[in-house]
């Protein structure tokens, strides 16, 4: 699963409020944006929620180049200090020149998708959409590698209840909405880098219950779904294990949001 823990759009002082707004229903309507980030901040991943365009183009402001060595290995600016732990899932030696890189992405539902990573401060967001095109909401920035437990736990739920009269009978449930959910076992696999991120977004983001852009790549084969857009129903992050290692457990309960 890759999770994105904290959303760098969220610091952005000139980006539209609608976009980012946790609410799909407070859409932004436009074809193009310019986002300014509060600092260069590196991006792996975009998040993506209700929008009528079939592909974004995003053009990145680069002020660096990055240097990604290998699976889940080192992140280097400029060959200077190497970050580790971030888990990315993507090719070897991919190198970013300085500069405007765009990236465009082909809209396949609410969720998470991986990206070239970049060093940016700032994103151009465009839209194929007509004039009167939306977007729900626009999430940036470092995706976490979370392996999850074996067994999986998709369903799908609904708002619309029934009501029994006082003679017995059922009236069936009118309005209302239908929503997807999944119970993921996250075991020993929290380190240093998802730590970092959550804490970064609690404050601001996770403890407001703000919810998740998620990419379920590792469980494609065992979930009904690839990607969702869902809120964690505990807030509250209170880990398990870590006692002779920095690495903890968690269950996530997922409910989608709109």
């Amino acid at each position: 699963m890759k999770i994105l823990f904290f959303d760098a759009v969220q610091l952005s002082e000139d980006a539209p409020p609608s976009l980012k707004s946790p609410a799909l229903a407070d859409r932004w309507n436009g074809n193009s944006t310019v986002i300014s980030l509060d600092t260069a901040r590196l991006i792996t991943a975009v998040g993506i929620g209700f929008t009528d365009a079939r592909t974004i183009t995003l053009a990145f402001n680069q002020v660096q180049p990055v240097n990604i060595e290998g699976n889940g290995g080192e992140i280097i600016y400029d060959g200077g200090t190497a970050l580790t732990g971030y888990g990315l899932d993507i090719e070897s030696n991919i190198i970013n020149e300085p500069g405007s890189q765009q990236q465009t992405i082909p809209f396949m539902g609410n969720g998470l998708y991986l990206i070239k990573p970049v060093t940016v401060n700032r994103i151009t967001l465009t839209t194929d959409s007509s004039s009167s095109g939306y977007i729900g909401r626009f999430a940036a920035g470092t995706a976490i590698d979370l392996p999850t437990a074996v067994a999986k736990e998709p369903g799908w739920a609904s708002t619309a209840a029934e009501r029994k009269t006082l003679s017995g009978q059922i009236i069936p449930g009118a309005g209302g909405y239908s929503y997807r959910t999944v119970s993921l076992d996250v075991r020993y696999r929290i380190g240093a880098a998802a730590i970092g991120q959550i804490e970064a977004a609690y404050d601001r983001q996770i403890g407001r219950g703000f919810p998740y852009f998620l990419l379920f790549d590792r469980e494609e084969r065992r979930l009904p779904f690839l990607r969702l857009y869902a809120r964690d129903t505990k807030k509250d992050y209170v880990f398990q294990g870590g006692i002779n290692r920095f690495l903890f457990s968690r269950k996530f309960e997922f409910e989608e949001c709109f």
